[in-house]
């Protein structure tokens, strides 16, 4: 699936996210109906499992889908620590391994981070501003 860099500036390129059958979605996104993955497909959802409902946007317009983000399995692990010192965790796509610390990233539906820590197994944000 390519997805761009920013959604409001066509010209920073694209992004390539491996999409199959299991992807990793938030929990509170998982409410029954139906849902667009963004810039996917279109599943429905029921008691917490997907399963895949069509592929058009057209389709997700029709049903009045929400639009909901998502991650591949290829996901790694990220703590986000808030201004309030309480910690977030999600995960992130892959790409975030070419990180360096002190790079400034924005994650959907969440606001800007900065990486300050890099571990075996995780990323570690401090929060910047929605």
């Amino acid at each position: 699936i390519e997805r761009p860099l920013h959604p409001d500036f066509e010209e920073r390129g694209n992004r390539t996210l491996v999409f199959n059958s299991e992807v990793y979605i938030p929990e509170a996104d998982l409410t029954d109906g139906i849902s667009r993955l963004m810039d996917a497909v279109n599943v429905e959802i029921k008691d917490g499992n997907a399963s895949f409902h069509s592929k058009s946007f057209e389709d997700a317009r029709e049903a009045k889908a929400r639009i909901i983000q998502w991650v591949p399995t290829d996901a790694i692990k990220a703590k986000v620590v808030m201004d309030d010192a309480s910690v977030t965790e999600g995960l992130c796509e892959i790409d975030c391994n070419d990180l360096k610390v002190g790079d400034i990233v924005q994650f959907e539906r969440f606001g800007f981070a900065r990486l300050d820590e890099i571990k075996d197994d995780e990323l570690i944000f401090y929060y910047a501003h929605k």
